[in-house]
């Protein structure tokens, strides 16, 4: 093989090698961003589904939407994390992010066709209007008894069914004690005929607490003789509460049905006021994200060119970038046979980038990405915007770099190893005795180079022959 043939192999091997070592990061960095996996494990390292509830649903500024996922009920701060849990369930609430990541990840690399992003909320509301009743009707059993003058028990139960109705726990409930059961009797209808011209109180919950069947177990409630007869109104109270809160619970969910989208697509907020909103189930991610008219079919099409790239990078990563790695390794170790300094020093730069990459990606991962998240934090400043979701969002911002930074460190290992290997084969592999041989035949003596001239024949002995 010629010098300088050699020379041109030896240099495009090393090209090929270090371009299939940032190929393997670039691809790396593109398979993970269509990975769920890269997703879904970040949200759990950073315990995203416990904050929903810890965190997010807590924030003042979120209180309007506590609100409507609570049906209205106004639940004091530290009991609505757990009250929330038990209208959406972490595990519902995880497999419908992990369906919609999986949905859009999918889509992206082509093993679908069509893009349905969204959250079905069919189980929250469906617990929605049950659980929080059975809410009410446990607090209500923790509520202080207050004795009443059989005068004022009327009004008093009156402003108790309003607090209710409101959403809100009384702080207080009459006692009936030593309260006769007419009077009690004569009490509820009195707060009843009260409540019929209350502006506050519609309609439906009126004809629910006259319906005959609630009507005869409120009054035998409240006939019913209890030890010192201040668990009477409780239970009474109780049996209400679901004539009560109902209605205000339906009113809300109906609200946030509006917001949603039944499965076939048609928005909600677009139905009839008389629809029937029970299909309204679905929140539509690809309409939350409130782009302007026009740009969502824009946004659809960039990622429809780019989901045949995408979906090659996929299938390609990371066999074919390390079995070129391997090949141009190879490669270079046959060409530079009997060129051992050339080996070497190719193997030594491709040691030594590889190391290099290592060590900058682990202090970029321990060091730099802590000290950036600190000053980002300090510099932002949004007052209007959610700071739980704001911490939240940086969190997985810098838990999936730290990801994408693992990644090269695979590539950089890899380098490495193939760089030591290289490094230590221009050791192995030098010329063989064929080469030299033949190098040394080829060669062109030097008179000079041992002291002593070649024989020549002298004139005098060819005289003599």
């Amino acid at each position: 093989m010629g010098t300088f043939l050699r020379f041109v192999l030896a240099w495009l091997t090393r090209a090929v090698l270090f371009a299939a070592f940032f190929a393997y990061v670039f691809m790396g960095i593109i398979a993970s961003f269509v990975s769920p996996s890269f997703y879904t494990e970040a949200l759990l390292e950073e315990r995203v589904y416990d904050r929903v509830y810890d965190e997010v649903l807590v924030d003042p500024a979120l209180q309007g939407t506590q609100e409507e996922l609570l049906g209205g009920i106004q639940v004091p701060a530290e009991e609505a994390a757990e009250v929330a849990r038990r209208v959406l369930p972490p595990g519902y609430l995880q497999a419908e992010t992990e369906r919609a990541i999986a949905a859009l990840m999918g889509y992206l690399k082509k093993d679908t066709e069509t893009l349905e992003l969204y959250v079905d909320l069919e189980v929250p509301l469906t617990n929605a209007a049950r659980e929080l009743t059975v809410y009410v009707e446990e607090q209500i059993d923790a509520v202080e008894v207050a004795p009443v003058d059989p005068e004022d028990l009327g009004e008093f139960t009156q402003e108790v069914l309003l607090d209710v109705r409101a959403g809100r726990l009384p702080r207080r409930v009459p006692s009936f004690q030593q309260v006769p059961v007419e009077e009690r009797l004569k009490a509820y209808d009195i707060a009843l005929e009260k409540l019929r011209g209350h502006p506050q109180v519609p309609m439906e919950v009126l004809r629910s607490l006259e319906d005959p069947a609630t009507d005869q177990a409120i009054r035998e409630a409240l006939a019913k003789e209890g030890t010192g007869g201040e668990e009477d109104l409780r239970d009474a109270l109780k049996l209400a509460s679901g004539s009560l809160v109902t209605p205000l619970v339906d009113d809300s969910l109906d609200q946030l049905h509006r917001e949603l989208a039944t499965p076939q697509g048609t928005l909600c907020i677009d139905l009839p006021d008389d629809a029937d909103l029970s299909q309204c189930t679905r929140y539509d991610l690809m309409r939350a994200i409130a782009l302007p008219a026009g740009e969502e079919s824009e946004l659809l099409a960039e990622l429809d060119e780019a989901r045949g790239s995408i979906a090659t990078v996929d299938r390609l990563w990371p066999w074919l970038p390390l079995l070129v790695m391997a090949l141009a390794a190879v490669a270079a170790i046959i060409i530079s046979r009997g060129r051992p300094s050339a080996l070497r020093g190719l193997g030594f730069s491709a040691a030594f980038t590889g190391l290099l990459t290592l060590i900058l990606g682990q202090v970029a991962s321990r060091v730099g990405i802590p000290a950036l998240d600190s000053r980002i934090r300090n510099a932002l400043d949004y007052p209007d915007f959610p700071q739980s979701v704001l911490n939240i969002a940086l969190d997985l911002t810098f838990n999936l770099a730290s990801d994408l930074i693992s990644t090269m460190t695979v590539a950089s290992i890899a380098l490495l190893v193939i760089g030591v290997v290289v490094f230590g084969c221009s050791f192995l592999f030098g010329r063989s005795p064929r080469e030299t041989t033949t190098a040394n035949q080829d060669r062109p003596v030097d008179p000079d180079e041992d002291g002593t001239a070649p024989d020549r024949a002298s004139p005098t002995s060819e005289s003599a022959h």
